[in-house]
């Protein structure tokens, strides 16, 4: 269930992204162009750092896990071998997504604050 909501949180970000993007200073006339680029460099990272811990860090795992269960099963290991060596990868994912998470929600939360402070009206409807 956890991978789902990794993949789920890479994909909201991957689709908002281009739109982000596209958007220009002169989209917001109203707002000072350096407030506009801080906003604008903080949601970019922020968006980067929710792509790299959902899909990123999932493409990673299932990765490792692929090469380490082909390896022990090449050797003549069993399927409890199998799961055993690739548990940690796992937790290591988990503890990566959270991490990674964490980040994100940091630029977010700069990203958000600038965002209000700047009045910018996004997502604004086309």
């Amino acid at each position: 269930m956890l991978r789902i909501v990794m993949i789920v949180f890479g994909i909201f970000a991957l689709i908002r992204l281009p739109r982000l993007q596209r958007l220009r200073s002169s989209d917001y006339p109203h707002v000072d162009r350096a407030l506009f680029a801080a906003w604008h460099r903080a949601e970019k990272r922020a968006a980067a750092w929710l792509i790299a811990a959902g899909l990123g860090v999932t493409a990673v795992e299932f990765a490792a896990a692929f090469v380490v269960g082909l390896t022990i099963g090449a050797s003549g290991g069993s399927d409890t071998d199998i799961e055993a060596a690739v548990f940690p990868i796992g937790v290591s994912a988990v503890l990566a997504f959270l991490g990674l998470l964490v980040v994100a929600a940091v630029y977010g939360s700069r990203a958000a604050k600038l965002k209000k402070a700047a009045g910018i009206p996004w997502p604004k409807k086309r």
